[in-house]
């Protein structure tokens, strides 16, 4: 289900594979965002209601790709922002990333993840692959 945000700069190619969602970057493009929709639970009978503390990416990057921060949003709500340092980028595996909310959210108009990209290289193409994303729901 993810998708390049339509203010993405700098986005040569967006398209789904197999194993992936893949977008490339051009030299020196981004910033580009993707955004990692997942499917949401509330009851509507009250009671205990589930809530997030940890999310997964599955991600890999080539050349000088780099995935620098997510935003997480609660519905059309923003939430917080983590920034990574170094920001995450690797060379042609598929690396797992937890990623910790710092407290626990209740998500109950849809957790959404938007990733922050950008291709730092002035010379090459990058990509982000996003292979799979994911979230821990507690009761």
């Amino acid at each position: 289900m993810a998708k390049a945000h339509r203010l993405s700069v700098g986005v040569s190619f967006e398209g789904d594979y197999t194993d992936c969602h893949s977008l490339q970057l051009n030299p020196s493009g981004g910033p580009a965002y993707i955004n990692c929709p997942y499917v949401s639970y509330d009851s509507k009978k009250g009671g205990i209601q589930p809530m997030v503390r940890y999310t997964g990416l599955q991600y890999q990057t080539s050349n000088a790709a780099e995935i620098y921060r997510v935003n997480v949003y609660n519905g059309a709500t923003f939430v917080k922002s983590i920034d990574f340092d170094p920001p995450l980028k690797n060379t042609g595996i598929y690396t797992l990333q937890v990623i910790d909310l710092g407290g626990w959210y209740r998500f109950n108009r849809g957790l959404s993840l938007c990733f922050n990209t950008r291709n730092p290289s002035p010379v090459f193409v990058g990509a982000v692959y996003i292979g799979g994303y994911g979230a821990r729901y507690e009761w």
